[in-house]
């Protein structure tokens, strides 16, 4: 049985490359369309490499998102040692304070009850990526443009 085939770093750079610049023509206003044909490749895969990139954005961003977290935490528990002399002689204003820090600790730690939100419909990613890619052509044609952002930078 044949073992797949690792890529290589030439590769992996090239890829990222790819990547990289397909998320920034998008980001610039060019349509799935429009960025299949500067790369060679079909709207759907385009549209592919743009989720791709997105959910690697959002892997980063998550990890940044944990570390200021634990920074607020670490405010949070110095304002509450600083304010619990307050809290423990009674001090209507201390206590209001702690009554706070305690609601805004749960609410970065994810305590609270979640809120119920409903959306009308079901909507895949490919699908909103060809809504919007449809939206932008629009909105070029009515500007004047030819519709395949061409003229896009």
């Amino acid at each position: 049985m044949a073992c797949p085939q690792k890529l290589t770093s030439q590769t992996r750079v090239r890829n990222e490359q790819r990547l990289a610049e397909v998320l920034d023509m998008r980001a610039r206003g060019f349509t799935l369309k429009a960025i299949g044909e500067v790369l060679g490749c079909t709207s759907t895969n385009v549209c592919i490499l743009v989720k791709r990139g997105l959910k690697r954005l959002q892997a980063e961003q998550l990890a940044d998102v944990d570390q200021h977290r634990a920074l607020e935490l670490a405010r949070l528990d110095r304002l509450s040692e600083k304010n619990s002399t307050g809290v423990e002689s009674g001090d209507p204003r201390a206590i209001q304070t702690e009554i706070r820090i305690s609601e805004r600790r749960c609410k970065l730690m994810g305590l609270d009850a979640p809120v119920k939100v409903e959306h009308s419909g079901e909507i895949g990613f490919v699908d909103a990526c060809l809504e919007a890619d449809r939206r932008f052509q629009e909105i070029d044609i009515s500007a004047g443009g030819s519709g395949d952002n061409a003229d896009v930078p």
